[in-house]
Parts: C-alpha cells; structure tokens; sequence
C-alpha cells in the first residue's frame, strides 16, 4: 500500500533513502547525510508544497517518492517536480514504479500543476555521467510519455580553490 509517512517515521524514510544512494552508487562521493536527510525531509513534510509516499513491506520502507509544486520564476504558472523516487531492487517493478508516479501525477493536478518535470543527475565521483542509471531513469520516464527537453552540466570545483 502507498501511504504518506508520519513525521516519526523519518528514520524508516532515510533508511530507504540511505538504499536508494547506495544503488545510485553514491558511496564514495556526494554520500546521504543521514542528520541532514532527515531535517530537510522533516521540513519537506510538514510543507503544504511538497508531499512524500512510500510503500511498506515487512515493516521497512522498500519505495518512495518525493514530489514538490513549484511556480516559475518569470510567470505564475505552477509545476510539479519528481525531486527522488526509488523502489528497490528487490521488489522493482513497472506496477509499484506506475502506482508511486500516478500518485505524485494525481496531486499535481490538484494543485493545478500545468505540467510535471523529472530529472535525472547522475555521476561518479570523478564527475563523468553513469550512463546505466541514466539510461533507467530515461526509459522510464519515456515510458510514461515524457520527453526529454534538456541537460545537466557539472563541474567539480575543488581545481579552482
């Protein structure tokens, strides 16, 4: 069952959250703060612009999905945002995937969202692109009939210091 989770349930999320950065391969760089993960989190939930579902199994989080409605900078139009989402791999299918992006998709057009927007950005810890993770991600989402319109750019900064 999809469900939101209760602000008490933080450490249940940043487990699932903690998997979802170790199958990202996100162990030796840019590594999931636990104490900072939880704050923003905590902050995300008790927030009418954004909302967090998860699905439960054997008392542990196995997937979620995290989604905010923002409006543009230059107009009021409203969006929604895909900001994480994971089921892991163990129970990973297209169903659970469907059910957590319908559930994020139907709450954006309660809110009056124009259109929603997803985006992948993901590298290895010298900065080049994993392209496994981001051709998933891109399959995914095409298949849900959105398209891709742009880029990421990264640079690590530490030569300039």
């Amino acid at each position: 069952m999809i469900r939101e989770p209760r602000v008490d349930e933080l450490e249940l999320i940043t487990d699932i959250a903690v998997e979802h950065a170790m199958d990202a391969g996100l162990t030796t760089h840019d590594q999931l703060e636990r104490d900072h993960f939880k704050k923003q989190l905590r902050a995300m939930m008790i927030s009418p612009d954004y909302k967090v579902w998860v699905y439960e199994k054997n008392g542990k989080f196995a997937a979620y999905i995290i989604a905010g409605v923002f409006q543009k900078l230059w107009n009021s139009t409203k969006y929604g945002e895909l900001i994480l989402f994971f089921v892991h791999p163990e129970i990973r299918n297209k169903y659970l995937a469907d059910d957590l992006f319908n559930t994020a998709q139907n709450w954006f057009l309660e809110c009056g969202c124009i259109y929603q927007q997803a985006s992948c950005l993901m590298y290895d810890n010298e900065y080049n692109a994993n392209t496994e993770w981001l051709h998933r991600a891109t399959t995914y989402f095409k298949t849900r009939g959105m398209e891709e319109v742009g880029y990421h750019y990264v640079q690590d900064l530490e030569m300039f210091r």
